[in-house]
Protein backbone atom coordinates (compact mmCIF):
# COMPACT_ATOMS: atom_id res chain seq x y z
CA UNK A 1 0.00 0.00 0.00
CA UNK A 2 1.32 2.96 -1.03
CA UNK A 3 0.44 6.96 0.39
CA UNK A 4 0.61 9.77 -2.03
CA UNK A 5 1.04 13.22 -1.09
CA UNK A 6 2.60 16.33 -2.44
CA UNK A 7 5.59 18.47 -1.14
CA UNK A 8 7.38 21.47 -1.74
CA UNK A 9 11.14 20.89 -2.60
CA UNK A 10 13.30 23.76 -2.83
CA UNK A 11 16.17 23.09 -4.83
CA UNK A 12 19.38 25.12 -4.59
CA UNK A 13 21.22 25.93 -7.71
CA UNK A 14 24.55 26.68 -6.83
CA UNK A 15 25.20 28.13 -10.40
CA UNK A 16 22.62 30.51 -10.47
CA UNK A 17 23.04 31.79 -6.64
CA UNK A 18 19.22 31.01 -6.56
CA UNK A 19 16.40 28.68 -5.08
CA UNK A 20 13.84 27.19 -7.52
CA UNK A 21 10.37 26.05 -5.89
CA UNK A 22 9.04 22.56 -7.19
CA UNK A 23 6.51 20.43 -6.79
CA UNK A 24 6.81 16.53 -6.19
CA UNK A 25 4.58 13.76 -5.58
CA UNK A 26 6.00 11.75 -2.56
CA UNK A 27 5.15 8.38 -2.09
CA UNK A 28 5.39 6.33 0.96
CA UNK A 29 7.22 3.21 0.36
CA UNK A 30 6.72 0.51 3.57
CA UNK A 31 9.67 -1.80 3.98
CA UNK A 32 9.93 -4.94 6.04
CA UNK A 33 13.23 -4.91 7.61
CA UNK A 34 13.38 -7.09 9.90
CA UNK A 35 10.88 -9.70 12.17
CA UNK A 36 9.01 -6.87 13.90
CA UNK A 37 10.39 -3.96 12.31
CA UNK A 38 8.56 -2.01 9.44
CA UNK A 39 10.90 0.49 8.32
CA UNK A 40 8.68 3.56 5.45
CA UNK A 41 10.57 5.79 3.20
CA UNK A 42 8.94 8.79 1.68
CA UNK A 43 10.52 9.63 -1.74
CA UNK A 44 9.64 11.53 -4.42
CA UNK A 45 7.38 9.48 -7.76
CA UNK A 46 10.12 11.06 -9.77
CA UNK A 47 13.30 9.93 -8.23
CA UNK A 48 16.55 9.71 -10.05
CA UNK A 49 18.90 6.94 -10.65
CA UNK A 50 21.62 9.01 -9.37
CA UNK A 51 19.35 10.31 -6.45
CA UNK A 52 18.37 6.43 -5.53
CA UNK A 53 22.27 5.89 -5.40
CA UNK A 54 23.02 8.87 -3.19
CA UNK A 55 20.05 7.34 -1.02
CA UNK A 56 21.58 4.44 -0.66
CA UNK A 57 25.15 5.64 0.36
CA UNK A 58 23.50 7.24 2.66
CA UNK A 59 21.44 4.48 4.54
CA UNK A 60 24.93 1.90 4.08
CA UNK A 61 26.55 4.78 6.10
CA UNK A 62 23.92 4.17 9.28
CA UNK A 63 23.92 0.58 9.75
CA UNK A 64 26.02 -1.13 12.18
CA UNK A 65 27.70 -4.51 12.14
CA UNK A 66 26.01 -7.43 13.38
CA UNK A 67 28.22 -9.25 16.50
CA UNK A 68 28.22 -12.25 13.83
CA UNK A 69 29.91 -9.69 11.43
CA UNK A 70 32.32 -8.49 13.06
CA UNK A 71 36.28 -9.51 11.39
CA UNK A 72 37.65 -12.70 13.97
CA UNK A 73 41.09 -12.13 12.83
CA UNK A 74 43.16 -14.91 10.78
CA UNK A 75 41.87 -18.90 11.04
CA UNK A 76 43.51 -20.51 13.96
CA UNK A 77 46.14 -22.81 12.50
CA UNK A 78 44.96 -26.68 12.97
CA UNK A 79 49.02 -27.90 13.22
CA UNK A 80 48.81 -27.40 16.71
CA UNK A 81 51.88 -24.48 16.80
Amino acid sequence: MTDCHSVIIREANPFAGTQQTTRATMIKYPFPLREGVLAALDLPSDMTKREAKRLCAFIDSLGIEEQGQLNPGPPASSSGI
